[in-house]
């Protein structure tokens, strides 16, 4: 993505930065991203106050602030968790003491918005104040609850492909994104961690600044796997991630792992593993494909269609993989053809 470019006149930009436009001709030069940095300092210069005004420790507001951005809004049973999860030194306030601070409304800390500012935020809050992102991140992440955290994995998604790509204002891009760097290493360190994010990370539409996470919770998991068919399933998923991040020789590996494990499943039991198998059959057709081995993709999902059809009963998920294998089936066909 490009950069933000130069700054719009002041009457096009609402709020702080049209009234430090007015009193800053001359910041009308900066560059978008030097105006974002601009913003969120200004902005925790007056968080910083309301902290020394209400006996509230600035830090620990400004991490709650920067987390509330996965959220949306922290709601109290989110800072209940975040507290009892307390280290580095931070003091959480109570809710009953940010009650009646400017952040809170409709009963939560709102996020400092839009999303460009957040990402700033974010990423200053665990630079400039030495705390431990993945454990932060992790448990920000947890303090959404089930229902919301792949929400909040994709929002935190966003923000870091805001920062790293739109907001470093033409800064060397590093190889890696040390905040997801930080939480993989945190979540990677405990299974029980990983198995908390597994169906966030395991979404069909994965923001690929979280690829890195993705694959080394689904490695992990496949390497801690205590049956045959969990192995295969996270070596599936595996396979899959690797794939989007361009790594086609491990995502093989990985598929043709998965499909030999449930071969074995479904020679034992055809119809308890023979979808899975006709899946995995499948993803190792798209990935052969990739690599450009045309041949054998072809042969991978005819046999795939060949094993999901009994199963495909009219208004069922089998039914919905079948005509995707169909369709799958075609484009195979079509690029043998013009082989």
């Amino acid at each position: 993505m490009a950069g933000l470019g130069r700054a719009p006149p002041p009457a096009a930009v609402p709020g702080r930065l049209a009234l430090h436009l007015a009193q800053n001709p001359a910041d009308t030069a900066l560059r978008g991203a030097a105006i974002i940095r601009e913003l969120v300092g200004r902005e925790k210069g007056r968080v910083r106050r309301e902290a020394e005004k209400h006996g509230i420790d600035a830090k620990a507001l400004r991490l709650l602030w920067a987390l509330a951005a996965l959220h949306g809004k922290l709601d109290k049973s989110a800072i209940d968790h975040l507290r009892v999860q307390a280290r580095d030194d931070l003091d959480i306030p109570p809710v009953r003491n940010l009650e009646d601070i400017s952040l809170w409304r409709d009963h939560g800390l709102d996020a400092l918005q839009p999303d460009l500012l957040a990402a700033q935020l974010l990423e200053e809050v665990f630079r400039a104040d030495h705390l431990s992102p993945g454990h932060w991140l992790y448990h920000g992440l947890l303090a959404a609850g089930e229902e919301r955290r792949a929400d909040a994995l994709s929002r935190l998604g966003r923000l870091r492909f805001d920062y790293r790509y739109t907001l470093r204002d033409g800064q060397t891009e590093p190889s890696s994104d040390p905040l997801i760097e930080a939480l993989t290493r945190y979540v990677t360190g405990d299974p029980g961690r990983c198995y908390a994010l597994a169906p966030a990370v395991s979404r069909n539409t994965l923001e690929m600044s979280l690829l890195p996470l993705a694959i080394a919770v689904c490695r992990t998991l496949s390497d801690r796997a205590e049956t045959n068919s969990e192995k295969a399933h996270w070596l599936n998923n595996l396979s899959v991630r690797l794939g989007e991040s361009g790594d086609r020789k491990d995502a093989l590996k990985a598929i043709r792992w998965a499909v030999e494990i449930y071969e074995r499943l479904a020679q034992e039991n055809f119809a308890a593993w023979g979808p899975d198998l006709a899946m995995s059959l499948n993803n190792l057709s798209n990935i052969l494909a990739e690599s450009g081995d045309r041949k054998d993709a072809l042969a991978a999902i005819r046999r795939a269609l060949e094993i999901i059809e009994p199963f495909a009963t009219p208004g069922t998920t089998y039914a919905e993989w079948f005509e995707t294998m169909k369709r799958n089936l075609v484009k195979r066909e079509a690029e043998e053809v013009n082989r």
